[in-house]
């Protein structure tokens, strides 16, 4: 008899969402339990789930299409929920953590970006431990805080807890946050530039390419003079040399042109997306590696002291920040790079 499987529209996307954070070699299977719990995935008594139901979750071949029957596989007639790939890279992390103390291969997902607000030194990380006996759950608490390896500057910074950290870089992403229809009017105004510069561009080199037939056409009669003896070689020689030094230069000029107005669009469509996404990397807390790499995108210079971070911006994302704060509708003016300038 052959029984339809019904896809849990709720476990289903969970299911395979922690297939795919387990594979980053990030996340254990307790933290995994907890995201399936802040989820409402939880036991029919209203608990999370322990740490062998999880591993049973990532061992189960029925999620990329098998079954397994009287331990024997089977090639299953339902919809795979991942792909084997994925399945596969699961099966090396977890290989790989059960031969190695978990300690040792632990990341902390804002080391090697903040700094030290007193002695400069870079801040690091630890992972300490807290068993509740009574309900028998073990808890992990991540702090940060000073290096102390300045040899010059006595550092007397506190630690910081990770929870209080990411509260503050969350409250600083929102800083510079776009909103979809900000980011679409700029958007727009982008391609308008373009349009419009490239009228700009066309007009000046259609200019400079007359320039061009003009030097061409002094040096074929300046050949035509020398062959007819009306100039001397020398001469010949000095001014061929100026027009071809001309010629160079405009050539140059307008190679620049043509590629220069465009230099720019994709790296301020590549901020102004970035931007966008920074409400939503903000309001997520699971996913802190996100986060780490969304301050480097913003080539941020963070420094934390008396548990307070300071964030240092780039002139774009000043400017941006800057804008939000007083509250009118961003600009463009002012975030691109310094615009293209040539003397005729």
């Amino acid at each position: 008899m052959n029984k339809k499987i019904v896809v849990d529209p709720k476990v289903a996307p969970a299911i395979k969402e922690i297939f795919e954070l387990y594979s980053t070699g990030k996340f254990t299977f307790e933290k995994l339990s907890i995201f399936l719990g802040e989820k409402g995935i939880m036991t029919c008594k209203n608990k999370f789930f322990k740490k062998d139901k999880i591993k049973f979750y990532l061992s189960n071949p029925f999620y990329y299409g098998h079954f397994r029957f009287k331990k024997e596989i089977y090639q299953g007639i339902h919809q795979p929920l991942i792909t084997k790939k994925l399945f596969d890279e699961v099966q090396l992390v977890k290989k790989a953590k059960s031969h190695t103390f978990p300690l040792k291969s632990l990341e902390f997902p804002f080391t090697g970006l903040i700094r030290c607000g007193e002695c400069q030194m870079m801040v690091t990380a630890e992972h300490h431990f807290r068993r509740y006996i009574t309900v028998n759950h073990e808890k992990d608490f991540i702090y940060y805080h000073c290096t102390h390896k300045s040899r010059f500057i006595p550092c007397s910074q506190p630690f910081i807890s990770q929870e209080i950290l990411v509260n503050q870089l969350n409250q600083h992403i929102q800083k510079v946050s776009l909103s979809t229809s900000d980011h679409s009017w700029l958007i727009k105004r982008l391609e308008d530039d373009k349009c419009q510069q490239r009228s700009e561009v066309l007009v000046i080199v259609q200019e400079f390419k007359k320039d061009l037939l003009n030097i061409n056409d002094k040096l074929n009669k300046l050949l035509d003079s020398y062959l007819d003896n009306v100039v001397s070689r020398e001469d010949y020689l000095n001014r061929k040399e100026k027009f071809m030094s001309e010629k160079k230069t405009i050539e140059q000029r307008i190679e620049t042109l043509e590629q220069s107005p465009n230099k720019w669009l994709e790296p301020m469509r590549v901020f102004f997306d970035t931007a966008v996404e920074a409400d939503k990397i903000a309001s997520d807390n699971i996913n802190l590696f996100q986060k780490r790499e969304f301050l480097k995108k913003t080539g941020s210079n963070l420094t934390l002291k008396d548990r307070i971070v300071d964030w240092h911006l780039p002139d774009q994302w000043a400017a941006l920040r800057a804008a939000r704060q007083v509250g009118t509708k961003v600009d463009p003016t002012g975030l691109e790079p310094v615009a293209f300038t040539m003397s005729m």
